[in-house]
């Protein structure tokens, strides 16, 4: 275990631990809150649960109630919510699944007009079958056909498909629901063995290097544009179309360490690419972040983002880096980070594209 872990886990912030009590501060209120009032925050939470789903999966609000803690300019909202999911898209379900009730427990805070979410647990209710983690493989293995599939096959995907159903609570209504989940996960453990199987350069799903992003880009002769190409969040095959490329570069360059010398750059020539240690943004609203260096090591870099800019506020020197989580996140997509102290590795892995 990292050593972080169990500070993370005193402090509340990993998934399952138990969140430390708020302080009361002076003029602090809580109280029942009335349901039209929970109504945007437990919205808000739904969105965010029901994000990357397609539409035929997404689950609605049936019921909620909630507290509400007012202080100084924010409304923190405790909710207990239940949902009802349900999959109703053929082409993505397969099979019909009967609907499966949630019971879930958001913390959401309001601050400024703009929701964030702080806290998401949700389990089933009144399930007739569930996963313990005391079954035998034999259990996981008797839904496979084993007539056309060798019995060491079958032992490995069921001891995987054990680990994953245990280890994310999974439950299933029916011993055919449990088939038909078992052979999505077959297909997703295939089509990721063909993934990685076609980056010789990085390591396909678990990420890879920048400089090796840039080779593509030349080896490909361009990119096109987003809207040309664009993310759809769901199975695509590759059809890129080199008509259709609107930029190019001719080759890469690695930069600096120098924070200075990056702003110099970055004020000349263009944003930069970077690569972070994403640990702060994980809990990042608004500000200048500055999370302390045993917390976000400079040498555990971990996510690729744009820095674009840099400044003051209040004359503290800050970067601004453009992240690709939506800009529902941070300040409206950004990420502000103190820039001089090489905060969570921002000047180590810089980089840029020439263009001739």
């Amino acid at each position: 275990m990292a050593p972080w872990l169990p500070l993370l886990s005193l402090l509340g912030l990993l998934p399952g631990a138990a969140p430390a009590p708020p302080r009361r501060a002076a003029g602090a209120q809580a109280w029942e809150a009335e349901s039209s009032e929970l109504l945007a925050p437990a919205r808000f939470a739904l969105e965010m649960y029901n994000r990357g789903r397609a539409a035929g999966t997404r689950a609605a609000l049936a019921a909620v109630r909630g507290r509400v803690r007012r202080e100084g300019p924010g409304s923190l909202y405790s909710l207990q919510a239940t949902l009802e999911e349900a999959c109703n898209d053929p082409t993505v379900c397969q099979l019909p699944v009967s609907k499966k009730t949630l019971l879930c427990s958001f913390q959401v805070l309001e601050e400024l007009g703009k929701h964030t979410l702080l806290r998401r647990d949700c389990r089933p209710v009144d399930t007739k079958i569930t996963d313990q983690r005391s079954e035998s493989l034999h259990s996981f293995s008797s839904l496979f056909n084993k007539d056309t599939l060798p019995e060491d096959f079958v032992m490995q995907v069921a001891s995987i498909f054990k680990e994953f159903v245990t280890t994310y609570n999974r439950t299933y209504e029916t011993k055919e629901e449990a088939r038909w989940r078992l052979s999505v996960f077959i297909n997703n453990m295939m089509r990721a063995q063909k993934i990685q199987a076609l980056d010789q350069l990085d390591k396909a799903c678990l990420g890879g290097l920048p400089s090796n992003a840039y080779s593509a880009i030349k080896t490909l002769g361009g990119l096109e544009t987003e809207d040309d190409y664009s993310y759809n969040g769901h199975l695509q095959t590759c059809n890129f179309s080199a008509e259709k490329v609107k930029v190019y570069i001719n080759d890469s360059v690695e930069l600096s360490q120098n924070e200075q010398k990056l702003a110099a750059w970055l004020a000349k020539k263009g944003p930069i690419s970077i690569a972070i240690n994403a640990f702060g943004m994980q809990f990042y609203r608004h500000g200048i972040s500055h999370p302390l260096r045993p917390l976000c090591s400079p040498w555990l870099i971990d996510h690729a983002v744009l820095l674009v800019g840099y400044g003051n506020r209040s004359d503290i020197p800050f970067w601004a880096i453009k992240n690709s989580w939506g800009t529902d996140w941070g300040e409206e997509g950004y990420y502000y980070l103190h820039r001089g102290s090489g905060a969570c590795g921002v000047n180590i892995m810089a980089s840029s594209a020439v263009v001739n």
